[in-house]
Order: structure tokens, then C-alpha cells, then sequence
């Protein structure tokens, strides 16, 4: 079949096989018989295009589900892979420690004798990474397998001496052009680097936002200079979400604008950062801020001073009443009960009170696009809630591009973390 040419059976299970596997494109390939990876990825990039909705689109929500099932144009994946070029995000984790030369807070005394207990204090051959939270569950697991009885871990993690070799293979460290795992806010204050040029000690502010891949944003200098903690900066950094990720959803909701066109974006639950509202910086409208909506009083103040939006709101709610009109609305609420960390418990019920307060606005505001992100343990680990928040954004009127994306598979950040995306086209829009 090699040369053959394509059939729409093929196309449609190459569809299928990419909204399964994304850029993978072996994988890809095994899905369809007789195709190789190299002729897979080339007939995606020729023939995947951007869905536009008209005033009589037959994806109206009395007609069909407004979630598409084939990517755009500025696909997920075909986006991914052509960015996979810009070495500034896809850079390994070494890379970006090294070009921002910063001395790290130093340890704590607990901090100190596990590092020396696991000859993690020591320079090696290579400068190695290694995430205190991480390494300690590891070894918590591994005494566990050696018999220690659980109410004594604790005091065992303090006295058990590991050699070189034993912690190498347990994997505490991360070298060079390892991927990191995900970064949350529990462990964005304890990832320890030790490089044999004499560098020891946590990561600093910085180092941290060029691994979360925020590119360069005003908003760690004006943090800092508002006096935020270190730890406390780091948490929200942890938070945030990849700049070529928000980047990206700005260029699909901006698909059918004119170049240069002035859009005015507002943002809810806008978090020190507002990430998704700054990716229209990227795209090809200009961008005016119309306002943001954040309650925590100190990220207000860093966002007010690095992002300066024309009205900034001190909650949602007070957003949704007032509703100013814009062009974009985006949307990242809080993670904190659908992550994993919170999987055992029932949902909170502010999961939901969120998303109704979304649709709210959108409601009154009716945005030409709607950007939301949220993690993806609201899929796996909520699965009646998403059913839900996806019934009810097809209510809205919107055609909507949905996926579930990777910070290194699909945007090659140096750290791995899953999110579920929306961008929403309103149907009746020019």
C-alpha cells in the first residue's frame, strides 16, 4: 500500500488514530496497515482543516454536538509538531537552570540530612535535578519493601544511608535531557540542583517559570517586587499554564479574524499570570484587555501591575454581573478539586458553581470565542462532572474544539502534565 493513494476510510481512521495517540505517529502508523509514520504525519499536515462556523452551520446545538471529533486547521497536534522546532520551550530542563545563573535558597536542616544521606549533596560527572517530595516517596516505598513497618518510615527516612549507585537506581535524580514529572504547587519549592561548576541549591523564581515555559512574562519580576515570597511565587507558577499552550488556543479562536483586528479579551479566574489571555500577545489581533477576575488580593496586585486590564473585578461573580462585552472570554478555574491530589474525596461543589458561572457570562457576554482550561483529573477522576460541563457547553451555541493535551508530548515543555482544553467558535460569529 506503500505510494497508494489515500481513501476516505483511511483519512477517517487516521482521524481517529490521531485523536487517540496525538503526534505519535508510530502508533499512528500501526493503527493503519501499510502505512509508515513519515506518510501518516505528511497526509495530516496536508489535509486536516479548520471547521467555520456559519449562521446555518449544521453544528448548531438543535443539530448535532458541538464538540468536534476532527482538529482544525491549527490542530492540537499539527500545531505541536510545527512548534517542536522553537528551541526556547523545547529545550531540556539543564538548559534552562544553566542560562539563568541564580544561587537558590539553601536548605533546612531535615532538607540537608536527607541530601547528604542520599548523596544528593555531592557534585557528580553531569549536574542533576532532583525533586525532594519525589525522591522521598521513592525511598518511602522502598524501605517499605524492605520490611520497615509504616509507623517507623518516618524516622527511617532520617537514618537510611543510601550509596551512589542505590540512589541512582531508584531514580531520585533527573539528568540531563530527562523529562521532569509534573509540577504542582506541593513540589514547585523543593526541586534541589547540584552541578559540578559548584551550583547547589533549589530552584529560584525564574528558573521555575522558564521550566513551567511562561516564556518571558512581567509578572515574576513584578511579584517580586511586590514582595511575594519565593515559595508563594513558585506555587502560583505551578499553577500556570505553558505560553505556547495559551498561545496556540489564541490562534484557533482567532482563526477567522483580519490581521491586526482590535479583539478585546476578558479573563476569568485570571490567577497571578492570566496565561490564556496573554497568548493573544501571540496571535495575529491585537488585544485589548477589557478586564480580569481574580480574589486573592496579592495575585490582584501582581496581575494589576504586570498585565494592567482596563477594569479588574475581586471575584468572578462580580464579572458575571457586570459582564463588559468582549471578543474573547478565557476561563481556567481552579484544579485544586479535580486534581489528583483530591481524587479520594466527593466533588466539591464549587466545581460545578464554577462552570455555571462561566456559562453565565458567556451567556450574557456572547464572546466570538471562548478559551477554558482545566486538568485533566476532572475526566478521570470526575467523570459525572465532566459529562456534565460538556452537556452544558454544548447548550451555549458554540461550535467547540476539545482535547486533552500533554505539556511535553504535545508543546515540549521539559516537565509532564495533562490538560483538557476547550475553544469555543460561536456559531452565528462573522
Amino acid at each position: 500500500m506503500v505510494g497508494a493513494k489515500w481513501t476516505a476510510a483511511e483519512d477517517a481512521s487516521l482521524a481517529s488514530a490521531v485523536a487517540v495517540h496525538g503526534v505519535r505517529w508510530r502508533r499512528v502508523a500501526a493503527a493503519l496497515h501499510g502505512r509508515t509514520a513519515v506518510a501518516t504525519r505528511l497526509r495530516w499536515l496536508r489535509t486536516a482543516a479548520v471547521a467555520r462556523p456559519t449562521a446555518d452551520s449544521s453544528h448548531s446545538p438543535a443539530a448535532s454536538p458541538s464538540v468536534t471529533t476532527s482538529p482544525p486547521a491549527s490542530s492540537w497536534p499539527t500545531y505541536a509538531y510545527r512548534t517542536k522546532r522553537d528551541q526556547t520551550g523545547g529545550r531540556p530542563w539543564n538548559f534552562h537552570v544553566r542560562k539563568i545563573p541564580c544561587s537558590g535558597r539553601q536548605p533546612t536542616t531535615r532538607q540537608a540530612t536527607l541530601l547528604r544521606m542520599w548523596r544528593l549533596d555531592q557534585p557528580r560527572s553531569r549536574p542533576f535535578l532532583c525533586n525532594l517530595h519525589r525522591a522521598e516517596r521513592l525511598v518511602r516505598d522502598y524501605l517499605e519493601r524492605q520490611g520497615v513497618p509504616r509507623h517507623e518510615l518516618r524516622e527511617a527516612l532520617l537514618s537510611t544511608q543510601l550509596s551512589v549507585a542505590q540512589s541512582d537506581e531508584l531514580g531520585l535524580a533527573y539528568w540531563p535531557g530527562d523529562v521532569l514529572h509534573t509540577i504542582t504547587r506541593s513540589n514547585s519549592n523543593l526541586f534541589w540542583t547540584c552541578a559540578p561548576g559548584g551550583r547547589r541549591g533549589f530552584l529560584t523564581s525564574p528558573e521555575l517559570a522558564s521550566l513551567m515555559g511562561l516564556g518571558r512574562q512581567g509578572a515574576v519580576p513584578a511579584a517580586r517586587r511586590a514582595g511575594v515570597k519565593a515559595y508563594r511565587l513558585n506555587g502560583w507558577l505551578a499553577d500556570s499554564v505553558p505560553h505556547r499552550l495559551a498561545a496556540h488556543c489564541a490562534q484557533i479562536a482567532t482563526e477567522s479574524a483580519s490581521p491586526g483586528e482590535e479583539w478585546r479579551v476578558g479573563s476569568l479566574f485570571s490567577g497571578t499570570f492570566d496565561a490564556l489571555a496573554e497568548g493573544f500577545r501571540a496571535s495575529k489581533v491585537t488585544t485589548r484587555r477589557t478586564f480580569a477576575a481574580e480574589s486573592d488580593e496579592l495575585r490582584a496586585e501582581v496581575l494589576s501591575a504586570a498585565c494592567a486590564p482596563e477594569v479588574l473585578y475581586p471575584s468572578v461573580e462580580h464579572a458575571a454581573r457586570a459582564c463588559p462585552p468582549v471578543d474573547a472570554l478565557v476561563a481556567s478555574p481552579p484544579c485544586k478539586h479535580v486534581s489528583r491530589a483530591g481524587k479520594g474525596g466527593r466533588c466539591h461543589p464549587s466545581v460545578m458553581q464554577h462552570v455555571r458561572l462561566i456559562c453565565d457570562t458567556v451567556r450574557r457576554a456572547r464572546p466570538r470565542a471562548v478559551i477554558i482550561e482545566q486538568s485533566d483529573g476532572l475526566r478521570t477522576h470526575r467523570p459525572a462532572e465532566y459529562s456534565q460541563m460538556c452537556a452544558m457547553l454544548d447548550e451555549l451555541g458554540y461550535v467547540w474544539h476539545h482535547t486533552c493535551v500533554e505539556a511535553h508530548a504535545d508543546y515540549r515543555v521539559p516537565h509532564r502534565r495533562k490538560r483538557l482544553l476547550w475553544v469555543g467558535l460561536r456559531v452565528d460569529a462573522p
